[in-house]
């Protein structure tokens, strides 16, 4: 009872309020214990039935392959039995990943490792059964398929889910006696708490209402100097609004320069705009020219393609002129060697002299015509080489061309992307000056609320001054009351 005895109230009232919690607490953590297990039943319950779930279609995917697989060998053209094959092996393994981790208990475990070797010597053989199918070995798949056989996959399957059963009504049972026993302790709490904590109120509220009459003196005698202290809260109330004001008419000159820092800012904004535009106008005039440098390098290594033609044509020319000149060389010497065989003809071989002479001087110029073609090749294979080199030079200005205006292009959008950054903190900039224009707005009207608050307070206080008489009038009906 020493506690009870205590000249603290907030510790009588706390202990009318601890006893009965503690006792609440303590069958409030009894039964959280409870529904924790109940949960955990449901959840193993809830696991459980999976379990069962997905047993049944690991043999249900396990039979559909072995019966696709029966489909294929007397219909092996009919495409449906091998979708109807993989389909099932897809949800076969779909099911075995969803079983990883859901049994817990060892005898299962030991099952379920018995069925997924029966189910894996299954897939084996109606895989064999259907890779001799797809090679037309259909007599093969007849032979290989009698020997997937699923009876002892069934009685595996039928322990399994016999045990399973009874995990199942083990479960169940537990969490019916976890709710039994949570909807006595509840019960129990419920009323057992409730009479404790009547007792204990009415014990503490007898204690509290014998230092509530003594508490009642002090406040009469605290009421008096209340009031003198009102009046003074009452003089400071009507500084704070004068004070109130003066910062009322300085807000008044922040809200002018907020509306006229807004005005600049989106006049900045404008112009940043135009600059946006211009240099949008001036990126797309770069990558026209980008595309015409393009174009001129495609047509000069298409005119270095021509000149390598022409250096092969007149090389073709100059063999030919080679050919020709020899050829006249000999054609002279089987002239001149006519010549002294008709010399020695005498009269017989006049005219055939004459035709000599001739052809000799048909080769002389046969010969010279090719010395001239030679000279032309020769000055055409030189033009050629300087038209080549300065080709070359060509090729190599528009290549650096091409890299300058890429160059440009990428630095016209670097700064298009600059600009546009800057267009958009202007806006930004905007918006922020706006947000503080309405921000000024809204502490002007504090300010106002502020200085009617004050003169309220003001008024307040005159009347807390007259409560306070009241106060100690009321006291002493307390007095009278308790």
């Amino acid at each position: 009872m020493s506690i009870l005895e205590s000249k603290k109230l907030k510790t009588r009232i706390l202990l009318g309020y601890a006893v009965p919690l503690g006792i609440l607490t303590l069958f409030g953590v009894s039964i959280g214990v409870v529904s924790q297990i109940i949960s955990n039943s449901s959840e193993r319950l809830a696991i459980a039935n999976t379990v069962v779930d997905n047993v049944r279609d690991t043999v249900i995917h396990s039979s559909r392959m072995v019966r696709s697989a029966r489909g294929a060998v007397i219909f092996p053209t009919d495409p449906s039995y091998r979708e109807s094959y993989n389909t099932g092996e897809e949800r076969l393994d779909e099911t075995l990943n969803n079983m990883t981790g859901l049994i817990r208990d060892e005898q299962q475990k030991a099952n379920w490792d018995k069925l997924l070797k029966e189910v894996e010597d299954i897939r084996k053989g109606s895989d064999n059964v259907m890779t001799l199918i797809k090679a037309g070995q259909v007599g093969q798949a007849k032979t290989a398929l009698g020997d997937v056989r699923i009876a002892s996959f069934d009685k595996i399957k039928d322990v399994m889910l016999k045990r399973q059963g009874e995990l199942i009504e083990e479960f169940r049972g537990n969490e019916s006696k976890a709710l039994s026993f949570l909807q006595i302790l509840a019960v129990v709490g419920l009323f057992g708490g409730g009479a404790v904590s009547l007792y204990l109120g009415n014990l503490i509220a007898s204690k509290i209402t014998n230092d509530v009459k003594k508490a009642i003196v002090d406040v009469t005698a605290s009421s008096n100097e209340i009031a003198a202290t009102m009046e003074e809260q009452e003089r400071t109330a009507n500084l704070q609004a004068a004070s109130v004001s003066e910062t009322t008419t300085t807000m008044d000159e922040l809200g002018a320069s907020s509306r006229q820092s807004e005005e600049q800012a989106e006049s900045a904004s404008q112009a940043a705009q135009e600059v946006l535009q211009l240099a949008d106008n001036g990126n797309q005039s770069v990558e026209e020219t980008v595309s015409t440098m393009v174009d001129l390098k495609n047509k000069v290594a298409a005119i270095a393609d021509q000149i390598v033609r022409l250096s092969e044509q007149t090389n073709q020319i100059g063999n030919i002129s080679s050919v020709v000149s020899d050829l006249s060389q000999q054609t002279n010497m089987l002239a001149l060697n006519a010549s002294v065989e008709a010399v020695r003809a005498g009269e017989h071989g006049k005219g055939f002299a004459v035709v000599a002479e001739e052809i000799r001087k048909l080769a002389d110029q046969s010969r010279q015509s090719a010395a001239n073609i030679g000279s032309l090749v020769s000055d055409i294979q030189n033009a050629i080489n300087t038209t080549v080199m300065v080709t070359d030079e060509g090729t190599k200005t528009v290549n650096a061309g091409l890299l300058v205006t890429e160059r440009t292009a990428n630095a016209f959008s670097g700064v298009l992307e600059s600009v546009n950054n800057v267009a958009m903190n202007n806006q930004q900039i905007v918006l922020n000056i706006r947000q503080q224009g309405k921000a000024v707005q809204q502490v002007l009207q504090a300010m106002d609320s502020i200085n009617q608050g004050a003169q309220q307070t003001a008024a307040s206080l005159s009347q807390i001054k007259a409560g306070t008489a009241t106060l100690a009038h009321t006291a002493k009906d307390l007095e009278a009351i308790v």
